[in-house]
């Protein structure tokens, strides 16, 4: 018998003595239904492979979320990867397997108890090129099978690392995944909170924000936010917050509090969400990104709001000669700032994604620019971003190397804790040498 055969069974006996009875759903949950509503699949999809990165923290918090809800509801969660020692987040699951000395590949254990299991984690340094075997062995089954495979950088990578390999894991597999979750961690007052980015292709990022506790998602919070974005809640403006008739208080704290003391009204909520999600007609909101966009979750619990004039990132190119379009070949400067929109007729302006100050006058923040068929010269800048007021500006060389398709792409997080603030892409007009005008 194979290795993988032999833990399959081990998965048949465990869920065996499991007493739910449950059918397998169409998704696995997050342990938070908030972010179940805004995948777009109910959860996260079955038979499908979905890539998680952010910080460590976050990336941890989540999938340890995602553990326990499985297990909680009866089902079977695996972890793979290569290790000495478990991670920590790990230590609930039913299957903890190194996959070094195992008599089958990873693809192939993978694929074998993602027919079987609920959930399973996998880590490994080539996680792209495992996944793109994964999909392509008959190990996978067929599209009945119950697993979705969670891929994730080095289960146990030291946090250096793991920042390292998060950009360009992501853009490996944002092809090759039927889903992508950034999950950040941050600690704001009065609760923690992680903040999830939701990526498919073809579709705009949603962001959504969780609040999370000591034990993992703080479930009234979660459930009343589940609630107010399907709607049985309300919360109109000079109105308590209601759920039919029932007052749950005047602001999100109170109403989570009256949540915890009446586990009737939780038991009556849970079941509204839960419709909504086995619900065929529902479908995630296509929001943009950003907090203050529609898509954003209101976080209550997400810290002071900035009290300044709207901030843009401003962005436009320098050089001796008329600047744009580009040239090939020919040298510029990049410049970027943070500040009120500029009026500048060459530059771009987005609106600047303020983050959390936490009582602080300025944050250390980290821009990190990405060359698309563009040579950068220096790729990664330090800025100090006052509470109030401009920013930078940063310079840098880029040549651009090719006419079409030319893309920078620019990376904000704060440098410390390397939260992603925000992602955009500027996408200069470039002619061939030949065509440029002297």
């Amino acid at each position: 018998m194979s290795s993988a055969d032999q833990f399959g069974d081990i998965v048949g006996k465990i869920r065996g003595r499991r007493s739910s009875g449950r059918a397998a759903s169409a998704a696995v949950s997050t342990g938070s239904l908030t972010l179940d509503l805004h995948t777009g699949y109910r959860g996260l999809p079955r038979h499908g492979i979905v890539a998680l990165g952010g910080d460590v923290g976050g990336a941890e918090r989540l999938a340890k979320s995602t553990l326990e809800a499985t297990i909680s509801s009866g089902g079977v969660a695996v972890v793979i990867g290569r290790f000495d020692k478990p991670p920590s987040w790990a230590g609930h699951a039913d299957i903890v397997l190194d996959w070094r000395g195992q008599d089958e590949s990873l693809p192939e254990l993978v694929g074998r108890l993602g027919n079987v299991a609920d959930v399973v984690f996998v880590g490994t340094p080539s996680t792209p090129r495992v996944i793109d075997r994964v999909r392509s062995t008959s190990m996978w089954g067929d599209e009945r099978a119950r697993a979705c495979v969670v891929a994730m950088p080095e289960l146990v990578a030291k946090a250096g690392a793991y920042r390292q390999a998060i950009p360009d894991f992501l853009n490996q597999l944002r092809s090759r995944s039927d889903l992508v979750l950034q999950a950040y961690g941050f600690e704001a007052k009065p609760a923690p909170h992680l903040n999830v980015r939701v990526q498919k292709l073809y579709a705009p990022d949603t962001e959504v924000s969780i609040a999370y506790g000591g034990h993992g998602v703080e479930q009234a919070t979660d459930l009343l936010a589940a609630a107010r974005k399907i709607g049985v809640v309300k919360a109109e403006s000079h109105e308590p917050i209601r759920y039919g008739t029932v007052e749950m208080g005047w602001e999100a704290k109170d109403a989570a509090s009256f949540l915890r003391r009446r586990p009737d009204v939780v038991a009556a909520l849970q079941d509204d969400v839960h419709s909504a999600l086995q619900d065929d007609s529902y479908s995630a909101p296509d929001y943009g990104s950003g907090p203050g966009s529609p898509g954003a979750v209101e976080a209550e619990t997400a810290g002071e709001a900035h009290d300044g004039p709207r901030r843009y990132v401003n962005t436009w190119f320098e050089a001796d000669d008329p600047v744009l379009p580009l040239v090939v070949g020919r040298s510029v400067l990049f410049c970027l700032d943070i500040g009120p929109r500029s009026d500048a007729t060459d530059a771009e302006s987005e609106l600047f994604e303020e983050p959390d100050f936490g009582g602080q006058s300025s944050l250390k923040i980290l821009v990190t620019l990405y060359g698309d068929g563009v040579d950068v010269g220096t790729p990664n800048h330090s800025l100090t971003l006052p509470k109030v007021g401009r920013a930078g500006p940063i310079e840098t060389e880029v040549v651009p190397r090719r006419a079409d398709g030319c893309a920078i792409r620019i990376l904000i997080s704060l440098e410390h804790e390397l939260t992603l603030l925000q992602d955009l892409t500027v996408r200069p007009p470039v002619v061939p040498a030949e065509e440029a005008v002297v």
